[in-house]
């Protein structure tokens, strides 16, 4: 049902161009660092948008904006024509995640997961031009400079712009904390807490607080566990060198090409997912040769726990953190 209520909306809006009648699609550009696309705010991830890239929205509801997005990606990535609703042509991604480039051959601009589906308005030689619909936040974007659009009214009043890093402020309202932008809840704060701001980016501040726990609810731990969403949602190298603990399940193993730059050529590496509450986020596990053995005839999805060292937060082919495995726990 959900699949097809997206290939209702995706050829609605590419006949039309529009959410409802008399809507203005509002250009705008992506502003954080990296920000998932997916079905409806609290929907599947269909795949991923960096900073700068180009998109349209034609709707949105509670902080959520429903965008229009498009780019360029090989013609043999694509499944074969449907028809869909209207007598629209819809195609499929293949792989399990390929990138989104501004033009053929151009710049990454996102990534689009297996078995989303996209229209195709057309070719250029060995490339196809492809436009789908997804729901992205609003703090993840900003009006595009130049089209005259109206910068959007802030949730609530502030008591100014967010403090640079480093800087003491006060919450202007009650919040709640979130793991990463657009993720899981962790606390509530209220109005008036005094907070220190760690870095800024995108319509959202990290923070850092002090305050007292009872001592019974501290868990002492000889490893620094950040979850793989954390580290996928943050600078790229915000974790690098990080040791931590991943539980992921197991997707499957391949050996690196020379077209994989951030792992050595011929290294192992398991392709993992740490299902999160806001979707399943993907890794990549960089396997030295001792701990070959613990990774042969793996079940799929089997259930893994790691420790490991963060190598990046975002490889450079397809976004997935990588983490250099040192111990596969029982």
């Amino acid at each position: 049902m959900g699949k097809n209520l997206l290939t209702a909306a995706l050829v609605a809006l590419a006949a039309a161009g529009v959410a409802g009648a008399g809507m203005q699609a509002e250009p705008l550009l992506v502003v954080a660092q990296r920000v998932d696309v997916k079905w409806s705010p609290t929907g599947r991830l269909l795949g991923w948008l960096g900073s700068g890239a180009r998109v349209e929205r034609v709707s949105g509801r509670d902080e959520w904006s429903r965008v229009k997005l498009g780019g360029w990606m090989p013609a043999t990535s694509l499944g074969s024509p449907e028809s869909g609703p209207s007598g629209a042509t819809l195609m499929t991604i293949l792989p399990f995640e390929e990138p989104l480039r501004e033009e053929a051959e151009g710049a990454i601009v996102g990534g689009l997961r297996r078995g989303t589906q996209v229209t195709v308005p057309r070719r250029a030689g060995a490339w196809a031009q492809v436009e789908m619909v997804g729901w992205l936040p609003d703090a993840a974007t900003a009006p595009e400079p130049g089209t005259g659009a109206p910068a959007r009214a802030a949730a609530a009043p502030t008591s100014g712009p967010a403090p640079s890093a480093g800087g003491v402020a006060l919450l202007s309202r009650a919040v709640e904390v979130k793991e990463a932008p657009g993720g899981r809840n962790l606390a509530a704060l209220a109005q008036g807490t005094v907070v220190t701001a760690i870095e800024t980016r995108g319509g959202w501040t990290r923070i850092a607080l002090q305050g007292w726990v009872p001592s019974s609810a501290v868990r002492a731990t000889a490893v620094d566990e950040v979850r793989p969403e954390v580290v996928a949602a943050a600078d790229p190298d915000a974790f690098v060198g990080r040791r931590t603990t991943w539980t992921v399940e197991h997707v499957s193993v391949q050996r690196a090409d020379r077209l994989r730059r951030d792992f050595r050529d011929g290294e192992l590496f398991v392709l993992a997912r740490s299902p999160g509450a806001g979707g399943a986020v993907y890794v990549y596990l960089a396997v030295p040769a001792a701990l070959e053995p613990s990774f042969r005839d793996l079940a799929p999805f089997a259930t893994l726990r790691v420790v490991g060292t963060i190598r990046t937060g975002r490889s450079a082919l397809t976004g997935n953190p990588i983490l250099d495995v040192t111990e596969v726990l029982p």
